[in-house]
């Protein structure tokens, strides 16, 4: 798209806020739109929020990736005791490592279908 195609509206004084105008096209079953090079975002991943009452859509950068960095660092920042308190609540879930077997039913359909 073209110069012509984004063009800067309504730009506040305060350089905190800026309004673009975009043309929207379809890619595949959706709607898209084209967003300027210089708000692109760092994550892959986007959070979409639509308000029904305002009838707008608000688009960020997900949190997803934030909160697992979050969690790394503050795993890593646990002392020994710490780790080992975590370590002893875990153990009360530990897995099933009871061998999956099929049932009667199940059994008999894999046969029938070889």
């Amino acid at each position: 798209m073209s110069k012509e195609v984004i063009q800067k509206i309504d730009a506040p004084e305060s350089g905190s806020k800026e309004i673009i105008q975009s043309k929207a096209f379809m890619n595949g079953g959706s709607q898209a739109v084209r967003i300027p090079a210089k708000w692109r975002f760092d994550s892959d991943e986007l959070e979409i929020e639509y308000d029904e009452a305002r009838k707008t859509v608000m688009i960020r950068a997900s949190t997803k990736a934030k909160k697992k960095a979050e969690f790394i660092a503050l795993v890593r920042s646990l002392t020994e005791a710490e780790r080992e308190e975590v370590e002893a609540g875990l153990s009360a879930f530990q897995r099933d490592s009871t061998p999956w077997k099929p049932s009667e039913e199940m059994e008999k359909f894999m046969e029938e279908t070889k």
